[in-house]
C-alpha cells in the first residue's frame, strides 16, 4: 500500500549526486585501464554503470511525481523545457571541439540522430534520453495503471538490453537483428530515453510514491542491492567473455541494484516526513560542506564539464611535458580531471547564485520603488 508522497529533498540524496558525477568522469577516462583492462571491465564499466541511472531516478522521484494532478503535464513540459536549454547551452559550448574533432554531422539524417538520440558530444546523450524518457514516462503514468506502467518501461529496458550489452545473443535470431538493424539507423545505442531512461524514471516516481520503500527493512534492501551488483558485475564478466556488448551501459541487474540501492539511500537520509531526522547528521552537515542546492547544481556542472577538463588536462601535460605522469597514467589523469571539474563546478555554481542573488535584489528594488510611488 502506498505511503504519503515525500516532498522534502534529503541531504544524503544531494550528497550521492557527487558520487555519481564521479562515476561518470570515470566512465570516460578509463582510470584502471593502465594497469588492468578487465579491472577497467569490473569496476569502471561494470559499477560505474550505477551513475546515469541514479540521475534518473532523483529526476522520477522529484519531477514526476503527481501524476494525477490537473498541471501534471504542463509540469512536465516545463521540466523538459529546463533540460532542453541545458542541452542548447551544452551544444553551443562544444560545437568548437565538435567541429575541431570532426564529429559534425553531414546529412540531415545524421544530424537529427546526432541531436535527439546519440547526443551533440559524446557525454551530452543523457539530456536528450532525460527529456524523451521524461516525456515517455509522463505519458505512460497519465494513460496507464501505475504498475501496468512499470510492465511497458521494463519491456522497453529488456529490448534496449538485448540491443546493448546482450546484442551478441540478440543478433544471432533473425528477426531481432531485422528490428535492431532499423533502431541502429536511428540512434547509434540503445541507451536513450525510449529504452533505457523510462524504467529508472518509473522506479524514481514509484520510491516517493512509497513502493518498494525501505522504511523498517533497512538491511534487507542492502543485502538484495549488493546481491544486485555482485550479480550485475558477473553479468559484465559474461557478456563481456562471450563477446555479446555492443555497448555495456544496460545490464539485467543494474535495475534491482539501483531500485534496492536508492530506497536504501532515500530511507537514509530521511524520515516519514523527508526531512533528515532529529539527532542523525550527514556526511556534509558533519565536514560543515555546502548545502543540498549548492551540491545539486555541482554536480551538474561536473557532467557537463568535464569533457573539457579533460581537454584541458591533456593540453597542460603537454605543455609541461609530462604526458607520462599526468595522461598515460589513466588514475592520476581520473584524479587531475576530477579535481579540476570539481573546482570548476563550484566556480559556475558559486557564479550561478551570484547572479542570480543580484537579478533577486534588483527586482527587489524595483518592487520597492514601484510600492513607494503608489503610496505617493
Amino acid at each position: 500500500m502506498r505511503t504519503e508522497l515525500r516532498k522534502g529533498r534529503t541531504a544524503l540524496l544531494d550528497e550521492f549526486r557527487l558520487v555519481a558525477a564521479f562515476l561518470v568522469v570515470a566512465i570516460h577516462i578509463g582510470p584502471f585501464s593502465c594497469f588492468s583492462e578487465k579491472l577497467d571491465l569490473y569496476v569502471t564499466y561494470g559499477a560505474g554503470r550505477l551513475g546515469v541511472p541514479y540521475f534518473l531516478m532523483l529526476t522520477g522521484y522529484f519531477a514526476l511525481t503527481g501524476y494525477r494532478e490537473p498541471d501534471y503535464s504542463q509540469k512536465v513540459w516545463r521540466m523538459a523545457g529546463k533540460l532542453a536549454l541545458i542541452y542548447l547551452g551544452a551544444t553551443i559550448l562544444y560545437l568548437p571541439l565538435s567541429w575541431y574533432a570532426g564529429n559534425l554531422p553531414q546529412t540531415p539524417g545524421e544530424a537529427f540522430k546526432w541531436f535527439f538520440f546519440d547526443g551533440t558530444f559524446y557525454h551530452l546523450w543523457y539530456l536528450p534520453a532525460a527529456i524523451a524518457g521524461s516525456l515517455l514516462t509522463a505519458f505512460l503514468l497519465r494513460n496507464l495503471p501505475f504498475a501496468a506502467a512499470g510492465v511497458v518501461t521494463m519491456l522497453l529496458y529488456l529490448a534496449g538490453l538485448l540491443g546493448d550489452s546482450w546484442y551478441g545473443l540478440a543478433e544471432q535470431i533473425p528477426p531481432l537483428e531485422a528490428f535492431y538493424g532499423v533502431v541502429f539507423q536511428i540512434s547509434s545505442h540503445t541507451r536513450n530515453g525510449i529504452f533505457l531512461a523510462p524504467v529508472f524514471l518509473w522506479m524514481g516516481v514509484a520510491l516517493a510514491d512509497g513502493w518498494a520503500a525501505a522504511a523498517g527493512k533497512r538491511g534487507t534492501y542492502l543485502a538484495l542491492s549488493a546481491v544486485s551488483l555482485g550479480a550485475m558485475l558477473a553479468e559484465c564478466g559474461i557478456t563481456d567473455a562471450m563477446g555479446w556488448q555492443r555497448h555495456n551501459s544496460m545490464y539485467l541487474f543494474l535495475v534491482p541494484a539501483m531500485l534496492c540501492g536508492f530506497s536504501v539511500i532515500a530511507d537514509t537520509g530521511a524520515g516519514d516526513s523527508g526531512e533528515t531526522p532529529p539527532g542523525r547528521k550527514s556526511f556534509r552537515t558533519k565536514m560543515a560542506l555546502p548545502g543540498g542546492a549548492f551540491l545539486r547544481k555541482t554536480a551538474m556542472w561536473i557532467y557537463l564539464l568535464h569533457p573539457m577538463c579533460i581537454v584541458l588536462v591533456r593540453g597542460a601535460a603537454g605543455i609541461l611535458k609530462m604526458k607520462k605522469f599526468m595522461v598515460e597514467n589513466t588514475i592520476c589523469l581520473y584524479l587531475e580531471v576530477s579535481l579540476v571539474s570539481f573546482a570548476a563546478g563550484c566556480l559556475c555554481t558559486y557564479a550561478q547564485g551570484l547572479i542570480r542573488s543580484r537579478q533577486w535584489k534588483g527586482e527587489n528594488r524595483h518592487v520597492q520603488k514601484g510600492e513607494s510611488l503608489d503610496r505617493d
